[in-house]
């Protein structure tokens, strides 16, 4: 298997998963942690590739490795400060981690992916994504720390050469919106299409590797 997609602490490299058994374990990752920020009443959406596995199909795409979701300051602080155990039966286990954390200790996070939250049967993932606010001419804009996760992102900000800068208008984001994914739902960013043609552009719809 690639190591790359895999959480180094649980990666197996004799492991063997299908492709159909990698996204029942993706979905199965964000149904639960949904799940665990809906309890609480916390903001989160559906992020980059998963938003957009969503959008086509309202599944993770075939050939997704991992999942994003966005989060706020606020569900960061939350998460950073509050232990969080997963209130559902599964055969497999979980574990929150959480930059700068003592109850949810992510050792090897930092502000670029500041929490992930982890199979640890086979070490897939969803990375969380911080989104701090800000104001520019009168508009109010949401932002991640620039990094080279956002790489890939048509319309974000170069920062420098291995690193841009993935910030929208707030109400890109605001007010949330319920959507489904798999056979559960989750929430969405307000306006879907803007967002993922900001990371993607405007052919995002078309069915290919990102």
């Amino acid at each position: 298997m690639d190591e790359s997609h895999f959480d180094a602490q649980y990666f197996n490299p004799s492991a063997c998963i299908s492709p159909r058994e990698r996204t029942e374990t993706i979905l199965s990752l964000v149904k639960t942690l949904t799940k665990l920020l809906d309890e609480r009443d916390l903001d989160y959406w559906l992020d980059s590739g998963t938003l957009l596995g969503q959008s086509r199909q309202q599944s993770v795409i075939l050939w997704d490795n991992d999942a994003d979701i966005g989060i706020t300051m606020q569900t960061y602080t939350f998460l950073r400060d509050n232990a969080m155990k997963p209130s559902i039966a599964s055969a497999s286990s979980y574990e929150l981690q959480v930059y700068e954390s003592d109850v949810n200790p992510g050792l090897d996070r930092d502000w670029n992916i500041p929490a992930r939250f982890v199979d640890t049967k086979f070490g897939l993932y969803v990375d969380l994504f911080v989104f701090t606010e800000s104001t520019a001419n009168g508009i109010a804009l949401l932002g991640t720390t620039p990094s080279s996760s956002w790489v890939e992102c048509v319309k974000c900000i170069q920062t420098s050469t291995f690193a841009k800068w993935f910030i929208v208008p707030k109400d890109y984001v605001f007010p949330l919106i319920p959507c489904p994914l798999g056979d559960f739902e989750a929430l969405c960013p307000a306006k879907r299409t803007l967002y993922l043609a900001h990371l993607y552009g405007a052919d995002f719809r078309s069915e290919k590797p990102s």
